[in-house]
């Protein structure tokens, strides 16, 4: 499907809440087809200076550590059963903020790789022109990436990352998480990146993400895009231009109109059909994903999820039964009403079973 492409990322003075990562930017040599990477851990440095500051003071407190085929949902009565519970942390979300002001790091270099992740088998050899590039985006991603995105790097696998992207507000996506696996090729950045769209259930919520992975975006290189600004560009084009792009081109009000050919009937009675159609399928659906999603969350994102889960999903359920009444005063700022009760109904008892059962087990 084709979407315009960001075509600056990271504009605007984003709040920075990444925490420090475990490793420094790589170092670069000047070996022409692959290098050796040193990876600086801080690990040693801290404790020598917690062990000076013992001996300075004689005291130290410890811290706690802290397609279309949208009919038929097929919803079924099977019990829910818990998998990859995360460990528990003792800590506590906080209260009455918004998504998009999430108080989790949005950006992390983690020191293993999930043995879960789609591109783990993929070969890889770092260069000097890669090393680069990966310098390059990590420094970006920690100082631009907006909480509402969560990037994920490993450092003992350079070429990949995950990302987990909340639905914007005042979209048919408010409320709900979307995971990705992404794999920097070794001819990176000749190349675009890779990226691989988790799905919870058999039906395709967006136009451009695809239930088997596929995620269809011009700057990806996986839609060939009429203009030269939404294709990649190999000098100036970065990994959080993709992820916002996702974002705030993907996740829209509208998803119908990002189909080929469809935004023709943007703002006639059958376009407007159609969408507000399309905009009732994807909540439907988004619900039954979500339930997916919290019966076997991906690594390394669990507590993540039950965080998030923890804090918005009452406000998420509140919302939906106010639409099953029809109240005016909740009805979204994109085309839905009126919405099918009795399948919302069943939906939404669902994804209660599933929150009580899974954030029950995890203490935040």
């Amino acid at each position: 499907m084709d979407v315009d492409v960001i075509e600056e990322a990271g504009q605007g003075e984003y709040e920075k809440k990444a925490k420090q990562p475990k490793l420094d930017i790589i170092e670069e040599t000047k070996t022409e087809n692959t290098m050796e990477t040193e990876i600086k851990k801080t690990d040693e440095e801290n404790n020598t200076l917690a062990q000076e500051d013992v001996n300075d003071d004689d005291s130290v407190e410890d811290n706690e550590e802290e397609d279309d085929d949208f009919l038929g949902l097929g919803w079924e009565d099977d019990d829910i059963a818990l998998e990859d519970v995360p460990i528990s942390v003792k800590k506590e979300p906080p209260q009455d903020i918004s998504p998009l002001e999430y108080p989790m790091d949005t950006f992390q270099i983690l020191d293993y790789l999930p043995p879960t992740h789609k591109y783990i088998t993929a070969k890889f050899t770092s260069s000097q022109k890669f090393v680069t590039a990966y310098n390059r985006d990590v420094k970006i991603l920690r100082e631009n990436l907006p909480s509402g995105i969560w990037v994920r790097g490993y450092g003992d696998r350079l070429d990949l990352f995950s990302v987990l992207i909340a639905g914007p507000q005042n979209t048919p996506y408010e409320g709900s998480l979307f995971a990705f696996e992404v794999r920097l090729p070794e001819e990176y950045p000749n190349k675009p990146p890779i990226f691989h769209y988790i799905s919870f259930n058999k039906h395709r919520i967006n136009p451009n993400l695809y239930v088997e992975g596929k995620v269809c975006v011009s700057l990806l290189g996986t839609w060939h895009g009429q203009k030269q600004s939404e294709k990649w560009d190999t000098k100036n084009s970065t990994l959080l231009q993709v992820v916002l792009s996702i974002q705030a081109l993907i996740l829209v009000p509208q998803p119908y109109f990002n189909e080929p050919g469809y935004e023709n009937s943007f703002g006639s009675t059958e376009g407007n059909r159609r969408s507000r159609e399309y905009n009732e399928r994807v909540v439907l659906n988004l619900l039954d994903d979500t339930v997916g999603m919290l019966k076997k969350p991906p690594s390394p994102w669990q507590f993540e999820i039950t965080r998030f889960m923890k804090q918005f999903s009452p406000k998420t359920i509140e919302r939906m039964e106010k639409w099953m009444n029809q109240d005016e005063g909740a009805k979204p700022d994109f085309p839905l009403y009126p919405v099918p009760v009795l399948s919302l109904r069943a939906a939404l008892k669902q994804l209660k079973d599933a929150i009580e059962l899974y954030c029950a087990a995890v203490a935040i």
